[in-house]
C-alpha cells in the first residue's frame, strides 16, 4: 500500500519541481486570487500528465525543501472548487499527511491529481484568466497552453517508480503505531483498529462532556498505512461511531447567549473501508440553524452593537461590564444573522478589525460555522 509520507519524501528527495509535481509553502483558498492561482496549477498538472498521477505538495519551503507543514484543509472544499471551476476536471484528492516533528494542528498537504484524458480548462472567467483558458507545465512553471506544448514521455515511468518506492514496510507500520501512542498520553486513550484486514487506523481523544453529553476533544485520527491524518480537532467537540467497516465522526458546536447555550451538530465525516483495498472519505454538513424568539434576537443584536461600539472606541474587553459577553460578540452576531438580521453578517466579518485574544478566536470559529452553513445551503 502506498505510504503518502514516504511518497512526499521521495518526491522531494529525487526531483526538483517539474512537469508532474509542484510544491508550495502555503495554500490560499479564501481569496479569489488564491483560488485562481491554485486552479492554474491543477489545470497545468492535469494537462501535462494524462497518463499518470501528478502531485502538488503544500507546506514545504521552495529553496530548501524544509517540511514546515500547513493548516489542515478539507478535501471536500478542494474537490468542490475544482469541480465548480474547471471543465473536464480531473479527480483530485487532498490529504493531510502527518510528520512527527510538526505541531498537532499542522500537516503536509498532498494533492493527488489522477489522469484525465480530456483537456482541462477554466470553465468560467476568474480575474485575469478567461473562460476556456488551458494551462500546462513547462519545467517548474504553470503557463498558458501554446503551440510548443508536448507531454513529457518520461513522466509515466518516473511517477510509477516513485510510487513503487513509496510502498509501506511492516517495520514502518509498527513504528507509526508506536509513534502515535507516544504522541498521545493515557489521558487521550490512544487506540488502534484494523479494518478489512488491510487498514490500520489509530485514534485518540480527550473525553469530556457538555451538560451531561459525553464527547471528545483534541481528536486525532490517522490511517497509518498511508501516513494520512484523516481528522484532527483542537477545541471542537465530537463523538464517534464505529462499525466493522466504518468510522464516523460527528462534530458539534456550542451556540447561544446568556444561560441558553446548546450543542448543535455541525458536520459528519464518514470513513468507509471496502473489501477491494480502497476507502472513501465523505463529509456532510448537517447543521440546522438555531432558532430563537424574534424579540430575544432584537435584544441580543442591540446588546452586540453596544459592545461593538465600546470596542471600536478603544475600550479593552476587561473594562466592559460582563467581559465574557464581550468575548462572545462574534457568537451574538452569528446567531442574529441566522435569525433574520442580515446586516449582522457584515458586522461579524468586520469585527476582525478590533477583536483580539479569546474574542478573536471566537470570531474565527464563528466564521468557520458560517462558511460551512452557507456552503451547505448553496449561498
Amino acid at each position: 500500500m502506498l505510504n503518502k509520507r514516504l511518497l512526499i519524501k521521495n518526491l522531494l528527495s529525487h526531483n526538483d519541481e517539474n512537469t508532474f509535481y509542484d510544491k508550495k509553502e502555503s495554500l490560499d483558498l479564501n481569496t479569489h486570487e488564491g483560488k485562481t492561482k491554485f486552479l492554474k496549477h491543477v489545470c497545468a498538472l492535469s494537462n501535462s500528465n494524462p497518463g499518470n498521477n501528478s502531485y502538488l505538495i503544500i507546506g514545504v519551503t521552495d529553496e530548501t525543501n524544509e517540511i514546515k507543514g500547513f493548516e489542515l484543509v478539507d478535501d471536500s472544499k478542494v474537490q468542490n472548487l475544482v469541480k465548480a471551476n474547471l471543465s473536464n476536471p480531473p479527480l483530485v484528492k487532498y490529504e493531510n499527511i502527518y510528520f512527527p516533528h510538526l505541531s498537532k494542528n499542522k500537516a503536509v498537504g498532498l494533492l493527488t491529481i489522477t489522469p484525465e484524458s480530456n483537456q482541462t480548462a477554466f470553465k468560467k472567467t476568474m480575474g485575469k484568466v478567461f473562460s476556456g483558458t488551458c494551462y500546462y507545465r513547462k519545467g517548474s512553471n504553470s503557463i498558458p497552453l501554446d503551440e510548443d506544448f508536448s507531454i513529457d514521455p518520461g513522466n509515466k515511468k518516473a511517477v510509477s517508480e516513485i510510487e513503487n518506492f513509496s510502498n509501506v514496510s511492516f517495520k514502518q507500520l509498527l513504528d507509526d503505531v508506536f509513534d502515535f501512542y507516544n504522541t498521545w498520553g493515557k489521558e487521550y486513550d490512544p487506540q488502534y483498529l484494523v479494518f478489512k484486514d488491510q487498514f490500520i487506523l489509530c485514534w485518540a481523544g480527550y473525553r469530556t462532556d457538555f451538560n451531561g453529553k459525553p464527547l471528545l476533544s483534541e481528536v486525532d485520527i490517522r490511517i497509518v498505512n498511508e501516513g494520512s491524518r484523516i481528522f484532527y480537532s483542537a477545541d471542537q467537540r465530537v463523538n464517534v461511531f464505529i462499525s466493522d467497516s466504518e468510522f464516523n465522526i460527528t462534530e458539534y458546536v456550542v451556540l447561544g447567549f446568556d444561560n441558553n447555550h446548546k450543542l448543535y451538530p455541525l458536520e459528519k465525516t464518514s470513513l468507509s473501508f471496502d473489501d477491494n483495498g480502497q476507502y472513501s472519505l465523505n463529509t456532510e454538513v448537517i447543521f440546522k440553524l438555531p432558532e430563537f424568539d424574534g424579540k430575544q434576537i432584537d435584544n441580543l443584536y442591540e446588546k452586540a452593537k453596544n459592545i461593538e461600539n465600546k470596542l471600536k472606541n478603544g475600550l479593552p474587553i476587561s473594562s466592559i461590564h460582563n467581559s465574557l459577553s464581550a468575548e462572545e460578540l462574534a457568537n451574538y452576531f452569528l446567531i442574529s444573522y441566522f435569525n433574520g438580521i442580515d446586516r449582522a453578517k457584515s458586522d461579524l466579518i468586520n469585527s476582525a478589525d478590533y477583536l483580539e485574544g479569546a474574542a478573536a478566536q471566537c470570531r474565527s470559529e464563528c466564521m468557520r460555522i458560517l462558511e460551512k452553513a452557507e456552503n451547505s445551503n448553496g449561498s
